[in-house]
């Protein structure tokens, strides 16, 4: 099985040493480099594709170079790289992950472990922490179809252009719609920062304890 985690910032695809992987979404580029290094043990790279232009190409330019297990292209490259990636393989996943939020550190090994439903069309993480970066405030979160999900693919349908159409509005809040399964570990950190496009509040029922605070950060390789 191939893994494929497409952020709306930066992607990667995952598999056992091998990675491609695509962005469809938006214009801007935030990395963060602990999903892209292997602090679990569990024996990955990941190849980050972007779409590309050249404001992004000059301020790549002034940048210290990336890791070679991340790199940047156009639309069409990072299908080709999705493609020449999962060749061979007969399922593909692929995970949605806005590029300032965090999957656990064994989530990859989670999706390797689970053995879905052969209807099964999403996995979906209600589970998770809500982390308010600024105010260095966080409590657990709950959310019955958050932005936080997997599309199982067979590979050679992928291939031939079939995505997956959500029902209703199209939104996250319809991926629970679909068929699907769930995944029970708290797998997600949301983050609240200064450039939210959409600022959510932590609540102040079940906050942790900066010492709390600091375990879960640490089980999310930060």
């Amino acid at each position: 099985m191939r893994l494929t985690l497409i952020t709306t910032g930066w992607t990667a695809a995952i598999d056992a040493g091998v990675a491609g992987a695509s962005d469809e979404h938006l214009p801007y580029v935030h990395i963060t480099l602990p999903e892209g290094t292997d602090e679990s043990g569990f024996p990955y790279s990941g190849e980050a594709v972007q779409g590309i232009g050249d404001l992004m190409r000059e301020i790549l330019a002034e940048q210290e170079p990336l890791p070679s297990n991340i790199r940047f292209g156009t639309h069409i490259e990072s299908v080709r790289a999705i493609l020449a990636f999962a060749e061979g393989a007969e399922q593909l996943y692929i995970a949605r992950l806005d590029s300032d939020d965090l999957y656990h550190k064994t989530f990859v090994q989670q999706l390797y472990d689970i053995q879905p439903q052969p209807q099964t069309i999403a996995l979906i993480n209600q589970n998770g922490y809500l982390w308010d970066s600024v105010n260095n405030e966080m409590a657990p979160a709950f959310h019955r179809s958050p932005q936080f999900y997997v599309y199982l693919y067979k590979t050679a349908e992928y291939a031939t252009g079939y995505r997956v159409k959500l029902p209703g509005r199209g939104t996250h809040g319809n991926v629970i719609d679909l068929p699907h399964e769930l995944l029970a570990p708290r797998n997600y950190v949301n983050i609240v920062h200064s450039n939210n496009t959409s600022i959510k509040k932590v609540p102040a029922k079940d906050r942790l304890s900066p010492e709390e605070m600091a375990q879960v950060l640490r089980d999310f390789m930060i």
